[in-house]
């Protein structure tokens, strides 16, 4: 392996420890969702299954703090509505074949959103 190739590994290794370190906040779990390099290893994107959604990659980086992947979970863990967490965590999509088009920068979009009229 050539030192330009191990490096890049350890950086990536870096970010994802990071990612890990950071709080189980919204605007921590905003930014992870729209910077892949953060996300654990072997995780995949597809909203429409509760464990590879961003609940699940909440529940991946944040598993002391948030046992399973769920929005009543969600809720309580960024403190808020139970309505609020299920409009960004599952209600995105009114198909399945829309749940399994929405990207990670939407959900994003929809944390600031929601993170913005809340203040």
């Amino acid at each position: 392996m050539s030192h330009i190739y191990l490096s890049a590994q350890i950086q990536l290794g870096n970010l994802q420890k990071k990612a890990k370190v950071m709080k189980p906040e919204l605007n921590n779990l905003s930014h992870i969702l729209r910077n892949k390099n953060l996300w654990p290893e072997g995780f995949e994107w597809d909203y429409s299954h509760c464990h590879t959604c961003a609940m699940g990659l909440a529940h991946k980086l944040w598993k002391e703090q948030i046992e399973y992947p769920l929005t009543n979970v969600m809720a309580k863990v960024f403190d808020m509505s139970s309505e609020a967490a299920g409009d960004i965590f599952t209600g995105m999509g009114k198909t399945l074949e829309d749940e399994q088009n929405i990207t990670p920068e939407q959900v994003a979009d929809a944390i600031d959103a929601y993170i913005a009229n809340k203040k």
